[in-house]
């Protein structure tokens, strides 16, 4: 266990330095100067998006979920979210470093997966319905779907490849069989998908016998986007420039969608600074400059958040049997 964990502790320090050589400090030190005092609006600010998603989460751990603390689940979300935002895998790294920090408690490993599952569909469906439900009040539906996400044509590549994968497996699959090590990867593939036919079970028994826990852990994830989508009218607001809350809203859901396509690159560097940009000029946001401000501030922010996780990792958890 301990080399396990000096391990974890390297690769996250590994990944956070090369995070950190990819920005340029210098600018992150000139946002702050310029925002002052008022930075620490902006991190009250998305505290209270990440509290309101740790609430949502832990109700979809059904009941079991309410024997922990918030103040707890709040900490390992944080050291999670830290890990998500700076390794390769993403998300999945995030989850399993949260099932890791949790594996003690009275909740089975089972119900945590289940937990990560339904929260990050219930996430991705409260994102989903505000950006539906902004971008139809203030356009009307004649949103520039085609130009505004052009950049993001690289998901059909992977979902043509999937659907061909689909349709032609068992091909593939007699093809494979004649190696060995094409023999051990079709064993493997069976049994990742043993696996995600368990988790999609567990996903629909979820779904059928928790309905109102599932609206209301989705009721939170709504408010951890609006309230995430204050950060970005704060900024903005700072910067002289006055935005409606429908279009913080409608921006920032629509940064995520960006976010979420290029999950695979640690922090998203390059296509988040990108989607503000697309985003910003979609709302009408005036300044050819205002989105590389933006972008350094909330890069700032996210910083700060990712230290904060890395530090209760190191000091409250890194020694845990």
């Amino acid at each position: 266990m301990r080399i396990l964990r000096i391990s974890i502790l390297f690769l996250i320090l590994l990944c956070f330095g090369l995070f950190i050589r990819s920005m340029d400090l210098s600018k992150v030190a000139d946002s702050l100067r310029h925002l002052g005092y008022r930075f620490i609006w902006l991190l009250l600010t998305t505290f209270a998006g990440y509290f309101f998603a740790t609430i949502g989460w832990r109700f979809c751990m059904g009941i079991t979920g309410n024997r922990l603390s918030l103040r707890k689940l709040f900490l390992i979300r944080q050291v999670g979210e830290a890990v998500s935002v700076i390794n390769p895998t993403n998300a999945v790294g995030g989850e399993a470093m949260k099932m890791y920090l949790l594996r003690n408690t009275s909740v089975s490993q089972a119900t945590l997966l289940t937990a990560a599952l339904v929260s990050r569909t219930g996430m991705v469906i409260a994102q989903a319905l505000l950006f539906l439900a902004t971008t139809g009040a203030l356009k009307g539906f004649s949103f520039p779907f085609s130009a505004s996400f052009a950049g993001l044509y690289f998901w059909l590549l992977p979902v043509a490849a999937i659907v061909l994968l689909i349709k032609y497996r068992r091909y593939l699959t007699g093809l494979l069989v004649r190696t060995h090590w094409g023999e051990k990867l079709v064993r493997r593939a069976g049994s990742a998908g043993t696996g995600m036919e368990k988790a999609w079970a567990d996903l629909q028994v979820y779904f059928r016998n928790s309905p109102k826990a599932m609206l209301v852990a989705l009721l939170f994830f709504v408010l951890y986007w609006v309230v995430d989508s204050m950060e970005l009218l704060l900024i903005l607001h700072f910067l002289g420039i006055e935005v409606s809350v429908l279009q913080a809203v409608m921006a920032n859901t629509g940064v995520g969608f960006y976010k979420a396509a290029a999950g695979f690159i640690p922090g998203q560097i390059g296509v988040e600074e990108y989607a503000n940009k697309v985003m910003l000029d979609a709302i009408g946001v005036p300044g050819g400059e205002t989105w590389l401000v933006v972008s350094l501030i909330r890069r700032t922010r996210q910083l700060c958040w990712i230290v904060f996780g890395l530090l209760i990792y190191v000091i409250r958890y890194k020694n845990e049997d």
